[in-house]
């Protein structure tokens, strides 16, 4: 997918995206649920959010599911992390940048690299997300984070 961001409202009978209950203020972070490199960076994401607005779910798991659906993406295409904030969907880099805006000091200050043009950050994030199985290895079914930030996952 080439876009910066897609809308839900254009799609028909789109399902929430959030589960009842949810704040309008809270942002998806979905991503492969067996990279280690992934999962290391989703952790340290919940652990240094500023903030409460993250929730995360597996790509691989139903509610990430649902959600790409919602959103005409699909999980055999598609080979980034995804952020759906405010009804928009961001991928690749753009959705990095965007997330480092929800982190606490220092970390958010990475969000500087968003003034680097897109075509050179998405080069960097497709050679990472090319090797990442290699670099980091590979789990055999979705890692389970720890209790504490097992409450931002959907269900």
């Amino acid at each position: 997918m080439n876009q910066d961001s897609v809308s839900a409202g254009a799609l028909p009978d789109a399902v929430p995206a959030f589960p009842p209950g949810s704040s309008d203020e809270t942002s998806v972070v979905l991503f492969d649920g067996v990279c280690h490199f992934c999962n290391g960076v989703v952790m340290f994401m919940a652990r240094n959010e500023e903030g409460t607005r993250l929730r995360f779910a597996h790509l691989q798991s139903e509610s990430g599911r649902r959600l790409l659906r919602q959103y005409g993406l699909s999980l055999d295409t598609l080979d980034s992390i995804v952020l759906i904030d405010g009804g928009q969907v961001y991928l690749k880099s753009d959705a990095v940048v965007r997330l480092t805006q929800s982190l606490s000091r220092p970390w958010r200050y990475i969000g500087a690299l968003g003034y680097a043009p897109r075509a050179v950050r998405d080069v960097v994030y497709d050679f990472v997300g090319r090797h990442r199985y290699r670099l980091f290895g590979k789990a055999n079914e979705c890692v389970i984070p720890s209790e504490d930030i097992l409450k931002k996952f959907l269900k």
